[in-house]
């Protein structure tokens, strides 16, 4: 069955296009009666990938935080970014039902965007992986030329000051221990080049360190 996926800006989403759907027993972010994708600016790694394993799983879990790059000139997406997770979470709190919890329970945001003191704010974002630990996420240099992407070259790849833009979809709002939160999984990542005449980030570092499939349709670049 062919699939698509509809690119949204950020900064031109109308929030109250947004809803949410149970798809089985997960619930979805939704718009357009699609979960909702997002094309992201460019992201910067001040730390490269994070991995982790859950007991459940047979692999390992990998993941990145990311700072919104040059975030003292983006002022309008970080404002935007921050609304957004606000609205998410008051979205979800309107509608604790869909997770099996009565109207009256107290909950608390969990944001895939947080604080991180005095440091900018960081993005949580996961690198999916199929039923054979495959990552479906598909990778592009900055020539959008397809990189293969597995465990052996991941860490290389996606290193410490690395710069991409990308896009993003909600695979997932939860509600657990009566926090409510969601899941960003990368669709598209595509390496943006470091200037040449400026190796270092605007950003200070600073916070806390915390085979690809045959059959995916995303084989070229929908990144600009």
């Amino acid at each position: 069955m062919s699939q698509s996926i509809v690119m949204n800006d950020l900064l031109k989403l109308n929030f109250d296009n947004l809803m949410l759907a149970k798809s089985g027993r997960v619930i979805k972010l939704i718009k357009d009666k699609q979960p909702l994708s997002l094309s992201t600016i460019t992201l910067y790694l001040p730390f490269g990938v994070s991995k982790f394993k859950k007991q459940w799983s047979a692999f390992e879990e990998y993941s990145v935080d990311c700072y919104i790059n040059d975030s003292n000139n983006n002022t309008e997406y970080v404002s935007k970014l921050t609304e957004f997770n606000d609205h998410i979470f008051n979205l979800s709190k309107s509608n604790l039902e869909l997770f099996g919890l009565h109207s009256s329970v107290e909950v608390t945001n969990s944001p895939f965007y947080r604080d991180n003191k005095n440091y900018p704010k960081l993005l949580k974002l996961q690198l999916p992986r199929d039923q054979n630990g495959n990552f479906t996420t598909q990778f592009f240099d900055e020539n959008s030329e397809r990189i293969v992407i597995n465990e052996q070259n991941i860490e290389t790849i996606l290193h410490k000051k690395t710069l991409f833009k990308s896009i993003i979809t909600c695979s997932k709002v939860w509600a657990y221990q009566n926090k409510i939160g969601s899941v960003w999984n990368i669709v598209q990542l595509k390496l943006v080049s470091l200037p040449k005449n400026n190796e270092n980030n605007s950003d200070s570092e600073g916070g806390s360190e915390n085979d690809s499939p045959t059959n995916s349709i995303y084989t070229q670049s929908l990144i600009d």
